[in-house]
């Protein structure tokens, strides 16, 4: 039986992320996008790009949206690098992402509510960790942790509780802290340990 090819590139991209995650070299690396690829897994393979930190990302993410620009479909290509610009802290790629997603119509989110949620919470994340707390504040009030995919659900209340860490006073971090290292036991990825939560800000 013939595996088709977006089956054998979406399992190199699940692998690589898990090695990842699990701080270990990643093992795939040579990707290309296709247009004959779903958005989402397109997403994916670019978002590979970021767990290789030689990679000149300012140029790969212009590239990829010049590639996107005549799509009606742009937030379903952000899909995945949304989520991988989280884990990898990429300040310049979710700077990148928000320039562009908050220049589209309101609308196109209308269609699916979870890329509206994930998207969400990243541009909160972003805020918090470079001290914009007033108006991450004011964004995350419109994130819904129940809104996003199930099979995402407790991978992205990681970042949820970083964000409420990163504009918490003193005195409510230590429950954070908490509810962050039992979360981080139950997914069982080394790369979350507690200096990553400590240290995700992108203060100079």
């Amino acid at each position: 039986m013939k595996v088709e090819e977006d089956t054998i590139v979406f399992s190199k991209c699940i692998e690589n992320l898990h090695l990842y995650l699990n701080l270990k070299p990643i093992k795939h690396k040579t990707f290309s996008a296709k247009n004959e690829f779903h958005p989402i897994l397109n997403s994916r393979v670019i978002s590979q790009e970021l767990l290789n930190p030689t990679q000149n990302t300012p140029l790969l993410l212009e590239s990829f949206y010049q590639e996107i620009s005549t799509s009606s479909l742009k937030i379903e290509h952000f899909y995945e690098l949304i989520v991988t610009a989280m884990i990898t802290k990429n300040k310049y790629a979710m700077s990148f992402i928000i320039n562009k997603i908050d220049r589209l119509k309101s609308d196109v989110f209308l269609y699916q509510l979870r890329h509206k949620q994930q998207y969400v919470l990243m541009k909160s994340l972003f805020l918090s960790a470079t001290g914009s707390k007033k108006s991450c504040l004011k964004i995350i009030e419109d994130f819904n942790p129940n809104g996003v995919s199930e099979s995402y659900k407790e991978f992205l209340n990681v970042f949820y509780i970083i964000t409420q860490y990163n504009v918490a006073e003193n005195f409510e971090k230590e429950k954070l802290i908490a509810s962050y290292d039992d979360l981080a036991e139950k997914l069982s990825y080394p790369l979350f340990d507690l200096e990553y939560i400590k240290n995700y800000n992108f203060k100079d």
